[in-house]
């Protein structure tokens, strides 16, 4: 246990110790996710079972699920889904940079930075608001990748209150209301902090119940006729998904192959890089039977 920052830089040890050892040589894509996968399980562990974010000294933000995010920029790993890469810098961006090439001085402080035509790397540490809520990043500009955790579950409440019957948020953008409410966007300024508080470690945070699954609602990506890289969409019909989920819900360690959103079907990126306490009740959605059959990380590795 120690810092966030601590923490996150275990990460890219794991990954060192990986490459020297040669976990990557000559693997199929499918290894190399879990190579990776196993070089972020102990900071996730660490980071869902030991500690927590305080917020203006008021507020507890606890994580019941957190999703990995990986792309090398110059190797083999690619997540095409991630934002903050370079295949997803805006050409209007480039554009203007380019138009300005000669008076990059002039420019706003974020066009200076992208004027390589390239997104700057995160300090380690950073949070990153986007469109589908928050991630911590842990980018690594000498090793050329992007990594972040997003903050796929959670619950926050005062920190007097340690009522354990507190529900978790599974909507991940549902963060940016309970940030605001708590005065982090305000003219007072804010005070977040990792926390790490034996006493507050309860009964339901277990090394024990660490999970994997596949991360939610992301799919795998192909490429197109203008070879660019697009979600993978699917021909089924409802009854074809309803019997792969009831198939899927009876079955151990073994998740659903697509995911409806809004009216097209997708095929799932099935790298286990969901990381989730088993059995956190949330708020809206029973528990999927995936979610509880799958095997804690810690008698996997036994």
């Amino acid at each position: 246990m120690g810092t966030l920052i601590d923490i996150l830089k275990q990460f890219d040890v794991a990954r060192i110790e990986a490459i020297n050892n040669n976990e990557f040589n000559g693997k199929t894509d499918e290894d190399k996710y879990r190579v990776i996968a196993k070089c972020f399980e102990t900071c996730a562990i660490d980071i869902l079972c030991n500690g927590y974010f305080l917020i203006n000294n008021e507020y507890v933000v606890d994580l019941g699920a957190i999703e990995l995010y990986y792309h090398e920029e110059e190797g083999d790993i690619k997540d095409h889904i991630m934002y903050h890469t370079n295949e997803h810098l805006p050409e209007s961006y480039k554009k203007i940079v380019k138009n300005f090439k000669d008076r990059v001085s002039q420019l706003p402080v974020f066009y200076r930075q992208i004027a390589n035509n390239e997104y700057p790397y995160f300090e380690i540490g950073s949070f990153n608001l986007h469109q589908s809520g928050i991630d911590v990043t842990f980018e690594n500009p000498d090793g050329k990748y992007r990594a972040s955790f997003l903050i796929r579950s959670y619950r926050m409440y005062k920190k007097e209150d340690r009522n354990n019957d507190i529900l978790y948020d599974p909507c991940s953008s549902h963060l940016y209301d309970d940030l605001y409410y708590s005065g982090v966007l305000s003219a007072k300024g804010a005070v977040i902090e990792w926390r790490v508080d034996k006493e507050w470690v309860i009964d339901d945070k277990k090394v024990e119940k660490v999970i994997q699954c596949p991360r939610i609602n992301v799919a795998e990506y192909r490429k197109n006729e203008k070879d660019k890289y697009e979600k993978s969409d699917v021909k089924i019909t409802d009854n074809e998904y309803n019997e792969e989920i009831k198939y899927t819900e009876s079955k151990k360690d073994t998740f659903p192959q697509y995911f409806k959103l809004w009216k097209k079907y997708y095929k799932q990126d099935m790298r286990l890089w969901q990381f989730r306490i088993k059995g956190i009740q949330e708020i809206g959605t029973p528990p999927n039977k995936f979610y509880e059959n799958a095997t804690p990380i810690s008698f996997q590795n036994k």
